[in-house]
């Protein structure tokens, strides 16, 4: 618990710190233009990584050559809190991701959030969860990459949760290909562990990408269902592979 205690505290810190240069990126986010992009992904990336490193964790990326140029759909499993932090600190593509609502309600972090074009979704609303897949589509559309766990909330390192099949007509109608990730071992720095902070071995390994072209002919709810065996089938060669 303390170190969890002193990870927050540096959080608060760090977000101070950095509000002049926050204010300047939400200005030029405004533009819209995905050639900021890598600019304003900067300073979350490094957070990220910084963040994941105060957990004394070790990473490694497997198939980070196969992300094709452009903007793309991740897909993948979610474990943990720490999954955001994970890939945002090593994944190198900037990117922003679909959240829930109540995360915009958290003061300074929603506000970096926004500058790396993350969408808040409502799903308690029908009306406002498909504005907000709209907003998502349109964000792909000029070119900007996202994340998105079709689980719709951590399974906490037990078995992968069901794809809502919905989420990913973010690929199908933004017109990026769908590039699958498998996260290993986020849940066992701290939700396996009665919300303690522990170091831990953790994996994330990307698979090929699914082109947007195949997309377009392929059913959503048949699509969930393979890329939810996949990525779960690789997910089971990790846990053994690190056993």
């Amino acid at each position: 618990m303390f170190r969890l205690i002193k990870m927050v505290i540096r959080l608060i810190i760090f977000l101070i710190s950095v509000l002049p240069e926050m204010k300047r990126l939400h200005q030029i986010s405004k533009r819209n233009d995905p050639n900021d992009d890598n600019e304003l992904n900067v300073i979350v990336k490094k957070w990220g990584k910084n963040f994941i490193a105060q957990t004394g964790s070790s990473v490694e990326i497997v198939g980070e050559e196969l992300i094709p140029e452009g903007p793309v759909v991740f897909v993948g499993n979610h474990e943990s809190d720490f999954d955001i932090p994970l890939l945002l600190g090593f994944i190198k593509k900037p990117f922003g991701f679909v959240a829930k609502i109540e995360t915009k309600k958290l003061p300074l972090i929603s506000t970096w959030m926004e500058i790396i074009r993350c969408v808040f979704m409502n799903r308690a609303s029908r009306r406002e969860a498909i504005a907000s897949l709209k907003e998502a589509i349109d964000h792909i559309k000029r070119g900007h990459s996202l994340v998105i766990f079709p689980e719709g909330t951590r399974n906490r390192g037990e078995e992968v949760l069901e794809f809502k099949p919905g989420s990913l007509r973010l690929a199908k109608d933004g017109l990026a290909p769908i590039v699958p990730i498998v996260i290993y071992g986020t849940a066992d720095i701290f939700e396996k562990n009665n919300r303690s902070v522990k170091p831990a071995k953790v994996i994330v390994k990307i698979l090929h990408p699914i082109a947007n072209e195949e997309l377009q002919n392929r059913d959503m709810v048949e699509l969930s269902v393979h890329l939810h065996a996949t990525i779960c089938k690789e997910r089971e060669k990790l846990k053994s592979e690190l056993k």
